[in-house]
């Protein structure tokens, strides 16, 4: 076989026109399918030149600054309080062309709402509360999948993985979302990092076909999202639910959404929202704010979260913007600081109540 020296007027096409062929002939008399695979990989090398040179278009936006079109995200939280509600939400936002708080929909898109925990009453009882079903959600519910077909409904097996596919591509879906990842993934041990490749080869092939995806996931005992880090490093962004204390005789459901990682915004583009569901006739009502960085700080505080850097961890932001805030807090009497430990003042609880209208309408 002809070897080709290097140069610096190195020219690809007659190094391919060279090298395939070759190839091709000792593989094929080998291994036919090594042979396959290394033309592939012919086919696809291109030059930095022509890479920067080639017009790829930017993706596009889902819903606005944080969500685009291919993305894996995650939503994380305790069980129970309220990652469930927010995924719902975005699915109908997404499906309807309509703005979620300050998240702003391009424009309406299919979406498939993937369920495997909740009972089919309570999903229908949700899309009921919440008024006129979008035309372009659908769901495939895990009760409703044995009650119709007897399947269970397992996404760690590859068979399923490629069925959910063939199925996304007949509806034409743009946007998967999974609630949630421990009821719908039999068998992946969720510590271990080899155990998540027989997912994530799946979320890169959904990836490749234009599909976005949001997965449901619990929170460990640290507050953290539960399994290996791993998860995260494909993921675009992160979002974690924590519940909002309501008073007593309330029956509304409150909780809080923050990113922990964007790569698509910075994390300022996307600050806290505090979001209420609210009974109302035979719907509920749902209303949501920004959260400022004044409420949050005294609001940790006031729930015996006391350093800066707990704070900092809860916040996702950095020890000095902690200390800038706490500074400021104490200055005015919200705040007093002990050892490093900060606690919340008669005039602190005022402010807060004052920030935080819980007990008010919205």
């Amino acid at each position: 076989m002809n070897t080709i020296s290097p140069s610096t007027n190195w020219n690809p096409s007659p190094l391919q026109e060279s090298i395939i062929p070759p190839i091709l002939t000792i593989n094929e008399k080998y291994n036919p399918e090594i042979a396959v695979k290394a033309e592939a990989f012919h086919k696809s090398i291109i030059s930095a030149k022509e890479l920067v040179q080639t017009n790829i278009p930017p993706r596009e936006q889902i819903t606005s600054p944080f969500f685009c079109v291919r993305d894996l995200g995650f939503i994380f939280g305790v069980r129970g309080e309220g990652k469930s509600w927010i995924a719902m939400m975005m699915a109908r936002a997404i499906a309807s062309s309509d703005s979620l708080h300050s998240w702003e929909v391009t424009k309406a898109r299919r979406v498939l709402f993937v369920d495997g925990e909740m009972p089919v009453e309570s999903i229908k009882e949700r899309q009921e509360a919440l008024g006129d079903p979008p035309l372009l959600l659908y769901f495939l519910q895990h009760e409703m999948l044995y009650d119709r077909a007897c399947q269970s409904l397992d996404l760690a097996d590859p068979i399923a993985q490629q069925a959910l596919i063939r199925v996304i591509q007949d509806l034409e879906i743009e946007v998967l979302i999974l609630d949630n990842l421990s009821s719908l993934f039999f068998g992946v041990k969720e510590n271990e990092a080899d155990s998540w490749e027989i997912v994530l080869q799946w979320l890169l092939e959904l990836r490749r076909l234009g599909i976005a995806v949001i997965i449901a996931a619990h929170a460990g005992r640290n507050g953290e999202m539960r399994g290996t880090s791993k998860r995260e490093d494909h993921a675009f962004w992160v979002m974690k639910v924590t519940k909002v204390e309501v008073p007593d005789g309330e029956r509304e459901t409150r909780f809080r959404t923050h990113f922990t990682k964007t790569r698509n915004c910075p994390l300022s583009d996307v600050p806290p929202v505090e979001w209420t569901i609210r009974p109302s006739g035979s719907g509920v009502t749902v209303s949501a704010r920004a959260v400022t960085s004044e409420l949050a700080v005294l609001d940790l505080i006031n729930s015996d979260i006391s350093t800066a850097s707990d704070i900092a961890e809860e916040m996702n932001v950095s020890k000095g913007r902690v200390s800038q805030i706490a500074a400021s807090l104490r200055e005015r009497g919200f705040i007093e600081v002990n050892n490093r430990h900060y606690s919340i003042t008669a005039n602190g609880k005022s402010r807060l109540e004052d920030l935080n209208p819980r007990k008010r309408n919205d």
